[in-house]
């Protein structure tokens, strides 16, 4: 008997499944697969690749659908896959190693991005920054990259946001974009209706099929929308005070 891949294995075995099959996979073929171990039907086995599709989703890797007469196929164009070359000169090069060198993200993603190219960080460097990637930033990149609203829950209520940028600061990060289902003055401006969500706060994300409803207003950075701690409030120059 074959034992059951962890899930893992079985993204991995999903997406070189999907990339060999040029003409796409139904969604029988794709639970009759012995390498993926999917042990439902029906119903049941629809939504377990679903997770898995939105899985490969949430990482950037898009999962194209056609129609054969009345059954779905689903594959993944190599193309779209692996990575293409970048183009980078030397310069080009070195700034990318410095960043992925200085700049720590809890995870092995960076340095991996980087011998996808042929480089490797800056030996013996410690990073002079740590901002750990939290579970929700995967979705949240793929929406920006995409043009996509998103939904999730915050503070106890539903949003409905379509995300402008990303940032991070006192050690978080941060989407920020306009919230759809606000309700606005009639005389608002383009601004109003911005707000900022800390990523590791929200739950139950996902990201819709529906493109964001509302592009960002010339000039926006995301980093001016969120708040500072109290000491760093106002304008002027930074005081240097003793208290005693």
């Amino acid at each position: 008997m074959t034992a059951t891949p962890q899930r893992a294995e079985r993204l991995l075995n999903l997406l070189a499944l999907l990339v060999e099959s040029r003409g796409g996979a139904t969604l029988e073929e794709i639970g009759a697969e012995s390498s993926l171990g999917y042990t439902a039907t029906g119903e049941s086995l629809r939504r377990a690749f679903e997770r898995d599709k939105s899985a490969l989703r949430a990482i950037g890797i898009e999962i194209i659908q056609s129609l054969d007469g009345d059954k779905a196929r689903y594959r993944v164009a190599p193309e779209d896959f692996y990575l293409r070359d970048l183009g980078l000169d030397e310069d080009e090069r070195a700034a990318l190693r410095i960043a992925v060198s200085a700049v720590g993200l809890g995870d092995a993603a960076a340095l991996a991005g980087l011998q996808k190219i042929g480089e490797h960080a800056i030996d013996g460097v410690t990073p002079l920054l740590q901002i750990p990637l939290d579970q929700n930033m995967g979705t949240i990149f793929s929406a920006l990259r995409r043009r996509e609203a998103i939904e999730f829950l915050y503070l106890g209520r539903e949003r409905r946001v379509s995300p402008w940028g990303i940032s991070s600061k006192f050690g978080h990060w941060y989407v920020v974009g306009k919230e759809e289902d606000r309700e606005q003055e009639p005389s608002s401006s383009p601004e109003d209706g911005i707000r900022t969500f800390r990523s590791d706060r929200i739950q139950d994300l996902s990201a819709t099929s529906e493109q964001a409803l509302t592009n960002p207003p010339d000039g926006f950075k995301a980093e001016e929308h969120i708040a500072n701690q109290p000491w760093q409030f106002g304008r002027d120059e930074p005081v240097l005070v003793t208290v005693r």
